[in-house]
């Protein structure tokens, strides 16, 4: 009986029971620095305090150079060192850049159901969505009579956790379980 059960869950998973996210909605920024003849100094963009950066890209005019990119604030935020080489004109340095929410939680509601059908468990699969591809952290919501155990891969792409939960009671129950699923490892 223990392998027909486990053949329903692994069905069910595959079948679109696992929990999802929609990707989050971003938002397109470009920062301009001018930098005087001569001029050398760090430049920094950011993204608004809750959310981060996804992707970048950094275009300069001539005479103006830069490197020793770093990640600022948690992928909140980035900067370079630009040089205008040039003894007489300005120049400038830009960069275009989307920046999502940092972090998203995605749940799924699970029934749990009594000790006496299959032992009183139940599985729950929550897989982040590809525009968030790391776990943050994992956890579950359930009531006295039900306890949890819980496995994190990180091995896989998008990452994912895995739920397996027992209720000891005679009576069905339902329990939620979350991920925080973030665009950058934490």
């Amino acid at each position: 009986m223990r392998t027909l059960r486990n053949l329903i869950v692994a069905l069910a998973l595959t079948a679109g029971l696992a929990g999802t996210a929609q990707p989050a909605s971003a938002d397109s920024h470009t920062g301009i620095f001018h930098l005087n003849a001569q001029e050398q100094r760090y430049v920094t963009w950011s993204c608004p305090s809750d959310q981060a950066v996804e992707s970048y890209s950094i275009s300069s005019s001539a005479h103006v150079s830069h490197w020793g990119f770093e990640w600022r604030n948690n992928h909140n935020g980035f900067r370079v060192v630009a040089s205008n080489d040039s003894n007489r004109q300005t120049g400038q340095i830009a960069a275009d850049y989307i920046c999502v929410p940092a972090s998203i939680t995605i749940t799924q509601k699970i029934t749990v159901p009594p000790s006496t059908v299959d032992g009183g468990h139940a599985g729950s699969f929550l897989i982040c969505p590809a525009s968030h591809p790391h776990v943050g952290r994992a956890w579950a919501s359930v009531p006295a009579n039900v306890t949890y155990t819980m496995s994190v891969y990180v091995d896989v792409k998008p990452e994912r956790a895995r739920f397996l939960l027992r209720n000891s009671s005679l009576i069905g129950a339902s329990a939620k379980t979350f991920v925080d699923c973030r665009v950058h490892p934490a």
